[in-house]
């Protein structure tokens, strides 16, 4: 049973790898002659999970495998274990992070992040972000057989769905729950 269990999840991943990529729009922001991006704004385009550390007022966003740590009123930006300078230091104004575009746009795209550019018309920011259906994948081995729950954008009825374990003696059963 944990052999069919990770033939399944090396499957799966394979055919989240493959899928295509959506392009995203972030909206630019002019501050004293330079362009920047607000942080919410950017993670929400991202679809990723973001917070605010009350206690340093550090603003962290998270992506896919990728941290990426921002301090107000600092040039330096920490993704993963590493610390980036960008020559520019992020505004924050009590509510709001604003990252400088240009030096950003570099360390992004060297990082693991989706890869990002300026639009022709120099008022928003394009990233590509890998397009899935599912969000998260958890498997639970029980005694009588395996439990796989998918974390999915949207609903899919079980007349789209096609499954059968890999000896193909059974199929789901009538009580799938989707």
């Amino acid at each position: 049973m944990y052999i069919k269990t990770i033939i399944f999840c090396s499957l799966f991943f394979q055919l989240l790898n493959g899928q295509t990529n959506e392009i995203t729009k972030t909206k630019l922001y002019d501050k004293n002659g330079t362009k920047y991006i607000n942080a919410l704004e950017y993670a929400h385009t991202l679809n990723a999970v973001w917070m605010l550390h009350p206690d340093n007022e550090k603003f962290e966003l998270r992506f896919q495998n990728v941290k990426l740590v921002l301090s107000p009123h600092s040039s330096f930006v920490r993704i993963n274990d590493q610390i980036y300078h960008m020559y520019i230091p992020v505004i924050y104004d009590g509510n709001d992070y604003y990252i400088p575009v240009d030096p950003f746009l570099s360390i992004l795209n060297d990082s693991g992040f989706p890869h990002a550019f300026i639009d022709s018309s120099e008022k928003f920011i394009l990233s590509t972000i890998p397009l899935y259906n599912v969000n998260a994948v958890s498997v639970i081995n029980k005694v009588n057989g395996t439990v796989i729950n998918l974390k999915t954008k949207i609903h899919f009825n079980k007349e789209v769905l096609a499954a059968s374990t890999a000896n193909s003696t059974s199929r789901f059963p009538a009580g799938l729950k989707l």
